[in-house]
């Protein structure tokens, strides 16, 4: 019975993993899902499950309202997950909902009112700063190839603005002339980048390759490596826990990933004065005010740039 929301989102998986359904609208509209997008959907699933066990009740799309929703938030926030990881769920259950609805199963639009939200928290997110890049540049791993090989792609990140997955892909064919050209995994899209010297003398020494290392790797060791370059400011970081806001302070070189070096790169470019549509057509971001909020601009130069404004001259 499809009208049982667990029976339909198992069908729904099969078929996105067999391609018979396809991204319903946006910039990715008719194209097959990725396979990160549909195990997203399967930890749903998994997660709806648990949901439905802990409730001793099977439900059903006519179930779905306000009562419904204070139901299942209140048990995502009782697993202590982070506000992100409760948002993705509900974000899953309402693209799920309505598929439900485009094949007929259910007339209920409930999950379209404005309460039904998708929760999302204000990342804090970080960047380098020119001299902590040098840092990293600076730091002699020669003792240690998998340290090497996880610094040196993340500084590819920090010279391209490429997202892992893409810097995994790079052959020779992806330089020519001075420049990076390669169609990105995210958006399908052709990306030209003006190739930076630093750039070029890793793509050298890696065979114009990526090193060979995971992205788990990566981000484990890229942890250590920038403590030991001496990464190390506290910074007090906002996160929602269980529906709670706690503030907890963590050291800079702890909150440091892959996607850092995407930051970074886009930052440097920002300050460096390249012109926001010029790094948009590398960050492959829409908009302008996405882009803008994207940015990790030091508080000092916040201020340098507010103290150079004629309103404080």
């Amino acid at each position: 019975n499809l009208n049982y929301i667990h029976v339909y989102v198992e069908k729904f998986i099969w078929e996105i993993s067999n391609g018979r359904k396809t991204i319903r609208s946006g910039s990715q509209s008719k194209k097959r899902y990725t396979p990160q997008t549909i195990r997203n959907y399967k930890s749903f699933y998994n997660q709806w499950l648990k949901f439905e066990k802990f409730q001793k009740h099977k439900y059903n799309w006519d179930e779905i309202d306000l009562s419904f929703y204070n139901t299942f938030l209140h048990y995502l926030n009782s697993k202590k997950y982070k506000w992100d990881t409760v948002g993705k769920a509900f974000k899953h259950l309402k693209v799920i909902a309505q598929a439900a609805m485009d094949d007929g199963i259910h007339q209920n639009l409930k999950f379209r009112e404005p309460y039904f939200k998708a929760l999302k928290s204000d990342i804090e997110n970080i960047a380098l700063t020119f001299k902590e890049v040098e840092l990293l540049e600076n730091l002699d791993l020669s003792n240690n190839s998998a340290w090497d090989k996880a610094r040196d792609i993340f500084l590819m990140g920090c010279y391209t603005a490429l997202r892992f997955s893409d810097l995994k892909k790079l052959r020779k064919e992806h330089f020519q002339n001075d420049l990076i050209s390669i169609i990105t995994q995210k958006t399908k899209k052709e990306v030209v980048i003006p190739l930076k010297s630093k750039m070029k003398q890793l793509a050298i020494k890696y065979q114009y390759q990526a090193p060979k290392i995971s992205e788990q790797k990566v981000n484990e060791y890229i942890k250590l490596i920038s403590k030991m370059a001496g990464i190390c400011e506290p910074i007090e970081k906002k996160e929602i826990i269980g529906g709670e806001t706690k503030i907890k302070t963590a050291f800079k070189h702890e909150m440091i990933t892959t996607h850092t070096a995407r930051r970074t790169a886009a930052t440097h470019m920002y300050l460096q004065k390249m012109l926001p549509i010029d790094i948009m057509a590398i960050t492959s971001h829409k908009t302008e005010s996405s882009f803008l909020r994207y940015i990790c601009l030091p508080k000092e130069e916040r201020v340098r740039r507010m103290a150079e404004n004629e309103f404080f001259k």
